[in-house]
């Protein structure tokens, strides 16, 4: 029964983890379009810290599993459902993206004058933007995984390998920072009206990261 509540909880703090950090790109939609960016970075921080909830609970039940000796294989079961339920997560907000920046923009007063901006074209959407939004999401991912399936095969140095998770992240953040947010900001600031798209391609890189990882704990499991 114990393994079964640490799994939930590492898949479910995954989840949180990693969907809200998405859902944010989408309040900044929302904050773009409403001429609210300042408002909508202090609402940003809010909603972050439903991701540092989910990391919260993650790590400690990543490293009660690992601790406990469970084996390789169930934990690359838990970390392909939370991919599973976090793809899915995404998938919607990419589906539905018009329908959650409008549900997001009602957190925005009323009494705040909009702005209006004409799009320009010239903001990077295709698959160049994809691509280096994936690369940079599999830090993230790999400072999850990697962390806690290298702490099972090397059980003697899991206190050390436990603590490479913050190092990925650490380059993840920094990628993320010099490049997607600027990006991000910028589009938010000079063309809100292509925002959406530029945020939608972003999520898409981060599904196909997500993928791709499924794919790769797949074959971990039938080899």
């Amino acid at each position: 029964m114990l393994f079964y509540l640490l799994a939930a909880g590492v898949a479910l703090g995954f989840f949180l983890a990693l969907f809200v950090e998405s859902l944010t790109l989408f309040l900044r939609v929302a904050g773009a379009e409403n001429g609210l960016n300042a408002y909508a970075s202090y609402l940003i921080l809010l909603f972050m810290l439903v991701n540092r909830v989910g990391a919260s609970v993650m790590f400690p039940c990543s490293g009660a599993l690992t601790d406990l000796g469970v084996s390789i294989k169930f934990v690359a079961m838990v970390f392909s459902l939370a991919i599973i339920l976090t793809a899915a997560g995404l998938s919607l907000l990419i589906l539905y993206r018009k329908a959650v920046v409008k549900l997001l923009s009602r957190i925005f007063p009323d009494e705040f004058p909009h702005r209006v901006i004409s799009p320009e074209n010239n903001h990077p959407t295709g698959i160049r933007l994809v691509m280096f939004s994936a690369f940079i999401f599999t830090f993230n991912l790999l400072g999850i995984v990697v962390p806690v399936m290298g702490a099972i095969w090397f059980n003697e140095y899991r206190a050390s390998i436990i603590q490479t998770g913050f190092l990925f992240n650490s380059i993840g953040t920094i990628f993320n920072t010099i490049y997607l947010e600027k990006r991000v900001a910028i589009c938010a600031e000079r063309s809100p009206k292509m925002l959406l798209t530029v945020v939608n391609t972003i999520v898409w890189g981060k599904l196909l990261a997500l993928l791709l990882f499924a794919g790769c704990l797949t074959i971990m499991l039938v080899f």
